[in-house]
Formats: C-alpha cells, structure tokens, sequence
C-alpha cells in the first residue's frame, strides 16, 4: 500500500467550524490504534483519552465507531470504522475538502485490506487530489484483489478498478493504456452483465477517442453510450457534457450548446462545475453567443479570484472562448493559469494543448468557428435523443448530482 500521508495536511484545508482537530485526531489515533496487536488494542490510550468529539452535523453519526477506539472495553470492528471512513469521506467530497476525503478513503482502504472497492475508492480520490501515481497504486491494488477474490462482485469490482485506473491514465495523456484499461472494464463489465457499467466504458473509449482525434470512432462509442444509458443514470449529465464536448472538437458548437446547459443543475462538484461552464463559455465564443459566454467567464472568473480548486482543463477552454471574441489579453491571462495548472499535477495534454495555443494567442490567430450539421442527421437524432433522456433525469435533493461513483458506478 502507498505510505500514510501526514494527517496535518487537512487542517489547512478544513476550517475549525468543520471540526479539523477532530479529524486530525481521529486519523492520527485510528493509525496508532489499528497497527497495535489486536490483544493490546485496549490499552493503546490511557484512561481519559477520549476527549469529546467536535463533528459537523453532517458526519456527526460517524463519531461513536471513532470514538470507541480510545475505550478499555467497548472496541469497535473493523468492518464499523471502515463504514465511519465512507460517511466522512463521502460528505468531505461534497464540501470539496479533497485532502479529508482521501485520507478517510484511504484508511478505508488500510482497514479493509482486502476490498477491491475500497483500493478503487482511495485511487478515485488520489485522482481528484492529482496524486496520480499513488492513485496508480491503489487501482493496481484493486484490479489484483478484484481478481483473487471470490465474491459474487469481483468481476464488477475489476471491472470499476480498470475504468477508474483507464481515467488516471488519460488525465497523465497516456492514452494507449487508457484504452487498454477502458477495454478490460468494458469486457469484465459484460462478463458480470452490467450493462450500466458497459455503458461506462463506452463513455470512457469515447473520450478517449476524442483526445486522440479519432473522431469517427468517438462517435460510434458516443451512440453505444447513448443508447446504453438509462435516463435515470446518475451519469448521464457527465455523458450529455462529453458528447457536447465531441460535437465542440468537431466545430458544431451550436448544437453542443444546449446539452451543456442542461448538464449545469445536475453538477454539483466545483471541480467538475466550472469544466462544464469553461466548455459553454468555448460554445458561447464559437457562436458569438456574448450573454452567455460572459455569463459563464464570470463565474469562472469569480471562483479562481477566491482560490477556488479550477482544473486546468477549465483554464484552457476559456482561454479558447476569449480568443474567438478577440479579447487576447484575457485569454493570454487564462492560457498561462492553464499551463501553470498543468505543468504542477502533470497533465500532459492539457501542456501541449497550452503551449499551442499560446503561439496562436501571440499571432493573433482567429479562434473557433461554428458549424452547423445536417439538418435532421446524427448529430440531431442524437442530440434529441440526450436532451429527451436529460428531461427525465431526476436531481436529487440533497447534494445536487454528487453520487459517488462506488455507489453508482464509476466516476467521468
């Protein structure tokens, strides 16, 4: 397993208001605690140890497991902390507290050794974090448990652990063993006769085809997924933004436009939020759509004057959207947050997609131009098709479109 990262890194990141010391103390005496022999488990904390646990409202059922690691007699299970583990870092997702949520995954994953799902968990997270090479460690973990267990999930388990390791992989522009990766769920997930998670994999070759502008085939995958997805897919906003993002690649910005409108109620996540408003802002300019490409720059714009986590993706596309209005010294701006942003967790395409488009910015060369399909063809049979599904999609009422994928199935 990858070492244990320092427990001190979260209380920068969570506010005293969210309890950060008792989160602190919780993963530093968890670690103590669970690397005792289990026959001194009990006299790990001398008595008096356990101080009052100061928990927000949302985590606060979490307490009691933690709390009877610093008790003489009442000793909690394993299978209990690991269940504590999974509300505190589920509700540190949705607040974005990305150190808390992968430090309580990945003991998750320490107190469950032999959980495919909870190795998957920790890389997922190490993802999001761009700990990308501890993220590899934790899905090569999970795709060797998936395959020694024996368990009726096993193979939906190898199946999730190879998408989620084909997704870090194409974040590190290795696109190769991105689809070698997307191919091995997509057969793991017929094997086990998920069609949810076949339709998770044809998303996954989809994108990947995009990046590598295999476009014809992007757009076979694309129907696949389409056709796959039901309506009430958790994931299938993240599939109505992707193919917009396909139609973007192919210049018909137009028709990418409403579908990434309709993707915006169903995001919740900031990092995943402002990619989809950096893709309309890039539509908008296209289009020559001023209202709307402002309206999305502003918000952007706003979140990363307050520090907010942005992705480089997103920087490059609204460096793109301010090209094609010609405002040069805003995309110039935007175009170097995107390599910096880049460069620091290793995004290889993201760097070369910048450095192209910082030689166009300083020629002055013109930006996107729109492109309207067949009327009646593909692309609007297809578009059709998503917006009518997207139309049906329920949002949930707590915590707008944050599923996490370990219950539904797989993260984009």
């Amino acid at each position: 397993m990858p070492s244990v990262r320092p427990a001190e890194l979260i209380l920068a990141e969570v506010g005293d208001a969210d309890g950060a010391f008792s989160l602190w103390r919780i993963l530093t005496d968890l670690q103590t605690w669970s690397n005792a022999p289990e026959e001194l488990r009990t006299g790990v904390f001398h008595a008096g140890a356990s101080a009052a646990l100061e928990l927000p409202a949302g985590i606060a059922a979490a307490g009691p497991p933690f709390a009877r690691i610093w008790s003489p007699r009442d000793q909690p299970a394993f299978s209990e902390l690991t269940r504590a583990c999974a509300v505190v870092w589920e509700w540190a997702e949705r607040q974005g507290h990305t150190e808390v949520a992968l430090q309580f995954a990945e003991a998750a994953a320490r107190l469950d050794p032999h959980s495919a799902a909870r190795a998957s968990t920790a890389g997922r997270l190490c993802r999001r974090k761009s700990e990308r090479i501890r993220g590899t460690m934790w899905f090569r973990r999970a795709v060797r448990l998936a395959r020694l267990s024996r368990e009726k999930k096993a193979e939906i388990e190898f199946a999730i652990a190879h998408l989620g390791w084909g997704n870090l992989e194409s974040d590190l522009g290795r696109f190769q063993a991105a689809e070698y990766h997307a191919t091995k769920g997509f057969k793991a997930a017929l094997r086990a006769g998920r069609r949810s998670l076949a339709a998770s994999a044809y998303h996954d070759l989809m994108t990947i085809s995009i990046h590598t502008e295999r476009f014809e085939r992007a757009e076979a995958f694309a129907r696949d997924a389409v056709a796959f997805y039901r309506s009430d897919h958790p994931r299938l906003p993240a599939l109505a933004h992707d193919v917009a993002f396909l139609w973007s690649r192919l210049g018909y910005f137009s028709s990418a436009t409403p579908l990434y409108e309709m993707t915006l109620p169903f995001v919740a996540l900031t990092a995943e939020r402002v990619v989809v408003l950096a893709n309309l802002a890039r539509a908008a300019g296209a289009c020559r759509d001023r209202l709307r490409y402002e309206r999305a720059f502003q918000s952007i714009d706003q979140l990363a004057a307050t520090g907010g986590q942005i992705p480089a993706s997103a920087f490059y596309h609204v460096a793109e959207g301010c090209r094609s209005f010609e405002e040069w010294a805003r995309a110039g701006r935007y175009c170097t947050r995107a390599l910096e942003a880049a460069r620091s967790r290793g995004n290889a395409l993201i760097v070369a997609q910048a450095e192209r488009l910082a030689r166009q910015i300083d020629a002055r060369e013109p930006g996107d131009v729109d492109t309207l399909p067949p009327l009646g063809g593909a692309i609007d049979q297809m578009r059709e098709t998503l917006m009518r599904k997207m139309r049906k999609h329920p949002v949930p009422a707590e915590a707008r479109g944050a599923v996490p994928p370990e219950k539904y199935p797989i993260e984009r």
